[in-house]
Protein backbone atom coordinates (compact mmCIF):
# COMPACT_ATOMS: atom_id res chain seq x y z
CA UNK A 1 0.00 0.00 0.00
CA UNK A 2 1.38 3.67 -0.92
CA UNK A 3 1.07 6.30 1.12
CA UNK A 4 0.53 10.24 0.25
CA UNK A 5 1.85 11.86 3.45
CA UNK A 6 1.38 15.93 3.14
CA UNK A 7 1.99 18.14 5.14
CA UNK A 8 1.74 22.34 4.85
CA UNK A 9 5.25 23.59 6.06
CA UNK A 10 8.29 22.34 8.08
CA UNK A 11 9.40 23.57 10.85
CA UNK A 12 11.99 26.32 10.73
CA UNK A 13 14.01 26.49 14.68
CA UNK A 14 17.23 26.22 16.55
CA UNK A 15 17.63 23.15 18.69
CA UNK A 16 20.05 23.91 21.24
CA UNK A 17 21.60 27.30 21.97
CA UNK A 18 24.22 28.76 19.52
CA UNK A 19 24.81 31.79 22.19
CA UNK A 20 25.19 34.65 19.43
CA UNK A 21 27.46 37.23 21.05
CA UNK A 22 28.95 40.32 19.29
CA UNK A 23 32.47 39.05 19.43
CA UNK A 24 35.16 41.72 20.79
CA UNK A 25 34.22 45.38 21.08
CA UNK A 26 36.05 47.85 18.48
CA UNK A 27 35.13 45.31 15.47
CA UNK A 28 32.39 43.84 13.27
CA UNK A 29 32.84 40.18 13.98
CA UNK A 30 30.55 37.78 15.41
CA UNK A 31 31.01 34.35 17.75
CA UNK A 32 28.78 31.84 18.54
CA UNK A 33 29.52 29.57 21.93
CA UNK A 34 28.19 26.38 21.26
CA UNK A 35 27.75 23.77 17.60
CA UNK A 36 23.73 24.02 16.90
CA UNK A 37 21.63 21.90 14.84
CA UNK A 38 18.87 23.99 13.06
CA UNK A 39 16.03 22.88 10.55
CA UNK A 40 15.01 25.24 7.76
CA UNK A 41 11.65 24.01 6.22
CA UNK A 42 11.51 20.81 8.44
CA UNK A 43 15.29 19.70 6.72
CA UNK A 44 18.14 19.83 9.74
CA UNK A 45 21.41 21.26 9.07
CA UNK A 46 23.87 21.38 11.78
CA UNK A 47 26.90 24.09 11.60
CA UNK A 48 30.22 24.58 14.10
CA UNK A 49 30.87 27.07 16.48
CA UNK A 50 31.67 30.49 14.78
CA UNK A 51 34.61 32.09 16.45
CA UNK A 52 35.18 35.85 15.47
CA UNK A 53 33.30 35.25 11.88
CA UNK A 54 32.99 38.50 9.91
CA UNK A 55 29.25 40.28 10.13
CA UNK A 56 27.53 39.90 6.76
CA UNK A 57 26.82 43.14 5.50
CA UNK A 58 24.10 42.58 3.28
CA UNK A 59 20.46 41.93 4.34
CA UNK A 60 19.34 38.64 3.36
CA UNK A 61 16.22 39.28 2.69
CA UNK A 62 16.83 42.43 0.26
CA UNK A 63 20.13 41.52 -1.31
CA UNK A 64 21.88 45.21 -0.46
CA UNK A 65 23.22 46.71 2.45
CA UNK A 66 20.79 47.19 5.35
CA UNK A 67 20.08 51.29 6.26
CA UNK A 68 21.83 52.89 8.41
CA UNK A 69 20.88 53.97 11.71
CA UNK A 70 21.22 57.99 12.43
CA UNK A 71 20.41 59.64 15.12
CA UNK A 72 17.79 59.15 17.32
CA UNK A 73 16.67 55.79 15.56
CA UNK A 74 16.88 52.35 16.11
CA UNK A 75 15.92 48.63 14.56
CA UNK A 76 15.53 44.47 15.54
CA UNK A 77 18.61 42.53 13.91
CA UNK A 78 17.42 39.05 13.54
CA UNK A 79 20.67 36.86 13.06
CA UNK A 80 20.46 33.49 11.47
CA UNK A 81 21.84 30.80 9.20
CA UNK A 82 20.89 30.01 6.01
CA UNK A 83 21.01 26.20 4.93
CA UNK A 84 25.26 25.89 4.09
CA UNK A 85 25.56 26.99 7.82
CA UNK A 86 26.56 30.66 6.60
CA UNK A 87 25.86 33.27 9.25
CA UNK A 88 23.08 35.96 7.66
CA UNK A 89 21.02 38.53 8.77
CA UNK A 90 17.84 40.56 8.64
CA UNK A 91 16.75 43.94 10.13
CA UNK A 92 14.24 45.32 10.61
CA UNK A 93 12.28 48.66 9.84
CA UNK A 94 14.37 51.67 11.40
CA UNK A 95 12.08 53.74 13.86
CA UNK A 96 12.86 56.93 15.23
CA UNK A 97 12.26 57.04 18.67
CA UNK A 98 11.41 60.55 20.90
CA UNK A 99 13.46 63.55 21.09
CA UNK A 100 15.29 64.43 24.57
CA UNK A 101 15.06 61.11 25.97
CA UNK A 102 17.92 58.50 25.89
CA UNK A 103 16.01 55.71 23.61
CA UNK A 104 12.31 56.32 25.11
CA UNK A 105 10.05 53.49 24.75
CA UNK A 106 9.55 51.85 21.30
CA UNK A 107 8.02 49.39 19.86
CA UNK A 108 10.51 47.71 17.29
CA UNK A 109 8.57 45.53 14.62
CA UNK A 110 10.80 42.27 13.44
CA UNK A 111 11.28 41.99 9.92
CA UNK A 112 10.12 39.35 7.49
CA UNK A 113 12.10 36.21 7.45
CA UNK A 114 13.18 34.68 4.11
CA UNK A 115 12.56 31.04 3.49
CA UNK A 116 16.33 29.95 3.70
CA UNK A 117 16.53 31.62 7.16
CA UNK A 118 16.81 29.80 10.84
CA UNK A 119 16.33 32.88 13.25
CA UNK A 120 19.28 32.56 16.05
CA UNK A 121 19.14 35.08 18.02
CA UNK A 122 17.99 39.12 17.82
CA UNK A 123 19.25 42.39 18.70
CA UNK A 124 18.14 45.58 19.48
CA UNK A 125 20.72 48.45 18.14
CA UNK A 126 20.02 51.99 18.63
CA UNK A 127 21.95 55.23 17.27
CA UNK A 128 22.08 57.76 20.92
CA UNK A 129 19.98 60.59 20.15
CA UNK A 130 22.58 63.40 20.48
CA UNK A 131 23.07 65.83 17.48
CA UNK A 132 25.25 65.48 15.02
CA UNK A 133 25.28 61.26 15.73
CA UNK A 134 26.96 59.53 13.23
CA UNK A 135 24.99 56.78 10.75
CA UNK A 136 25.66 52.93 12.09
CA UNK A 137 25.28 50.23 10.14
CA UNK A 138 24.67 46.86 10.76
CA UNK A 139 28.10 44.65 9.24
CA UNK A 140 30.36 47.71 8.73
CA UNK A 141 30.21 49.79 11.91
CA UNK A 142 31.42 48.37 14.99
CA UNK A 143 29.59 47.17 17.72
CA UNK A 144 31.43 49.28 20.47
CA UNK A 145 30.84 52.91 18.47
CA UNK A 146 30.21 55.40 21.27
CA UNK A 147 27.27 56.79 19.98
CA UNK A 148 25.54 53.32 20.12
CA UNK A 149 23.05 51.02 22.54
CA UNK A 150 23.63 47.74 21.36
CA UNK A 151 21.51 45.56 24.05
CA UNK A 152 22.65 42.02 24.66
CA UNK A 153 21.43 39.36 22.09
CA UNK A 154 18.47 37.68 22.91
CA UNK A 155 18.63 33.68 22.16
CA UNK A 156 16.01 32.14 19.73
CA UNK A 157 14.58 29.06 19.17
CA UNK A 158 11.86 30.58 16.52
CA UNK A 159 11.25 34.00 16.03
CA UNK A 160 8.46 35.45 18.43
CA UNK A 161 5.48 36.15 16.59
CA UNK A 162 5.18 39.91 17.73
CA UNK A 163 7.64 43.04 17.55
CA UNK A 164 9.87 43.74 20.36
CA UNK A 165 8.13 46.22 22.69
CA UNK A 166 8.90 48.56 25.87
CA UNK A 167 12.97 48.36 24.33
CA UNK A 168 14.52 51.04 26.32
CA UNK A 169 18.09 51.57 26.55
Amino acid sequence: MAYNLEQGSGYTAQFGNAVYANSGAANTNISTTNATTFTIGGLQYNVAALSAAAAPTTDVRTGVAPPALLGAQAAVVVIGLNSSGALRFVQGPVVSFPTGTAAGDVSLPLPAIPGNFCPIAYQVIKNKNTAGTAAWTFGTSNFNASNVASETAVQLHTLPNAGISNAAA
